[in-house]
Formats: structure tokens, C-alpha cells, sequence
């Protein structure tokens, strides 16, 4: 009885600790080779950061291929760097089921059979869309100081362009003084 009161207190602590983890807890293990893949268990996190609810993330083969954005599948698709290394971590955009665009990165570690072979992988995905945005904007910005450093260094390059002696006589006495005007005569 002792044994099995602990295990539910066990249970529930750990159903505690993945609750607060800010992104999804997510457990996948291959059918019958790593190609093809089925999630195991995904935190209720999944619904808040992708739409898609715990059950349909476990229903469907290989669910989060679906919803990362086509050009990032090659690149959130890690299982190279997985069975070499054990760890990865992959940068992708997903597509919620509201049809968003959300920034995720996923850090996920190999699972192993006792022979040593992969069996799957476990990891965290988390909301990283607010970072890519102000990543952008820092980008924008940084490129509009450049643009604006170039517009001033090309106004301050010019060379100011003196008026000949005729020009200071024509306007008037108010406009060039003997002393503007050997200001402005050239060295040679």
C-alpha cells in the first residue's frame, strides 16, 4: 500500500513539474524504424502554443512535421545530429491551427534501446516568436543606421564648394566681406 501511494505522489509531482515548464514536454518513439515516428506524450502546453489539443498531437504520425512550415523541416528535422551526438536543438516555424506563424525551438535528447540503437527522442519545444521579432526589428534598425551613417558621410564627404569673388561682388557688401572672401580663395 506504502508503494503505491508514493508512486501516485511521484506521478503527481511530476505532472506538476512539467505543468510549469513553459513550452511543450514532448516524448517521441519510432514504430518500427526512425522514418517513421509517433508522439508518445506531449504536455497540455501543446494546446496553448500550437491550437492542436495533447490528443490530436497523439493521433496523428509524425504531427509535428505537419505543422512545421515546409522550408524549416529540413532543418527542425534533427535525427542526424541526435544519433550522433544524443542532443539537438532545431529553430523552426510552425503553423498553428488558427493559421499563425510561430517561432519554436526545440531542445530534444536520443532515447536509447538497451543495445544502444535510437529509439526516439524526448525534448522541449518553446515559444521563441517575441525573440525572433525583436531580433528583426534589431536587424531594421541596425541597417537603418547604416543607411543613415552612409546619407551623412556622403553630405559631410562633399566638398564645399567655394563662390568665386564675382559672385561675393554681385550680391552685395552684406554677403562677403573682404574677410569671407579670403576664406574662401583656394591655396593655389
Amino acid at each position: 500500500m506504502q508503494l503505491s501511494s508514493r508512486a501516485d505522489e511521484m506521478g503527481r509531482r511530476l505532472e506538476r513539474l512539467i505543468a510549469s515548464v513553459p513550452g511543450i514536454v514532448w516524448e517521441i518513439w519510432f514504430v518500427d524504424d526512425p522514418a517513421r515516428q509517433r508522439v508518445s506524450f506531449v504536455s497540455d502546453r501543446a494546446l496553448a502554443l500550437s491550437g492542436y489539443t495533447p490528443e490530436e498531437w497523439l493521433s496523428v504520425p509524425d504531427f509535428w512535421a505537419k505543422i512545421t512550415h515546409p522550408d524549416d523541416r529540413p532543418a527542425a528535422d534533427a535525427s542526424g545530429t541526435l544519433a550522433a551526438t544524443g542532443s539537438a536543438s532545431a529553430q523552426s516555424r510552425w503553423t498553428t491551427k488558427d493559421g499563425r506563424l510561430v517561432w519554436v525551438e526545440t531542445q530534444m535528447r536520443a532515447l536509447r534501446n538497451d543495445d544502444g540503437s535510437l529509439a526516439g527522442y524526448c525534448g522541449v519545444t518553446m515559444d521563441i516568436t517575441a525573440r525572433k521579432k525583436a531580433e528583426q526589428e534589431q536587424a531594421r534598425l541596425r541597417e537603418e543606421i547604416i543607411q543613415s551613417q552612409a546619407r551623412l558621410l556622403a553630405e559631410l564627404s562633399t566638398p564645399l564648394i567655394p563662390r568665386p569673388r564675382a559672385a561675393c561682388s554681385s550680391s552685395g557688401p552684406r554677403s562677403c566681406s573682404p574677410a569671407s572672401a579670403r576664406r574662401w580663395r583656394r591655396p593655389w
